[in-house]
Formats: C-alpha cells, sequence, structure tokens
C-alpha cells in the first residue's frame, strides 16, 4: 500500500512541476493516477471493515458509541490517512480531466479558425 501511496504521491509531483503538459502526457498521468487509485479502494475497504468490525465489538463489550469510535479511531489510522489521501488525489484527477477537456476544446477551436 505504501508503494501505491508514494507512486500516486510522484506522479503528482510530476504534474505540478512539470510545464506545458501536453494531452498524451496528462492522458498517461490520469490512467497512472486512477489505476492506483482502484487498488487503494481495497486497502481502504478492508481497513473500513476492520473500524467497523472494532466499533461493533466495543459497543457490543458495554462501551458508548462514542468511545468505541474514538478507539477504532486510535486503533485504525490508516483509515482516516487513506480517505484524506484518495480524497486529494481524486481531485487531482479531475484537475488533469479538466486540462485534457481544455487542450481538446483549444484544438476544436483551432480546426475551426482553419
Amino acid at each position: 500500500m505504501k508503494e501505491t501511496l508514494d507512486e500516486v504521491s510522484y506522479i503528482i509531483e510530476e504534474y505540478k512541476s512539470i510545464e506545458g503538459l501536453d494531452g498524451n502526457t496528462l492522458n498517461t498521468m490520469l490512467r497512472e493516477i486512477t489505476s492506483r487509485l482502484f487498488y487503494l479502494e481495497k486497502h481502504r475497504a478492508s481497513y473500513k471493515n476492520k473500524y467497523e468490525r472494532a466499533v461493533y465489538n466495543e459497543v457490543k463489550n458495554g462501551s458508548t458509541v462514542s468511545r468505541a469510535v474514538n478507539k477504532a479511531e486510535v486503533d485504525y489510522p490508516e483509515l482516516y490517512e487513506l480517505r484524506r489521501f484518495m480524497e486529494a488525489a481524486y481531485r487531482v484527477s479531475d484537475a488533469i480531466r479538466t486540462n485534457i477537456s481544455f487542450i481538446k476544446s483549444e484544438m476544436n477551436h483551432l480546426k475551426t479558425q482553419h
């Protein structure tokens, strides 16, 4: 999982730092980010199940829901980290899509002028 997170981070850093990105490069970046997010969803689902099970068991054993949730938050910090990281990565993928659309629009505009 950490390797996948690092790979997504690297692609996002590359997207941020490269000037004059072309449609092919953006397409490749988008494909790479979204395919890695697919695999991260599997990890997030697994941590979510563990988290929910922990909350359920704590409540079943007499804890309040608030206490059970607090304990699960401490026991499974990966769930929060994945959620925040993935939300940000999805926003970057949306930005890349917007850039691709802009490039496509510009290309169509240039074609109609000739």
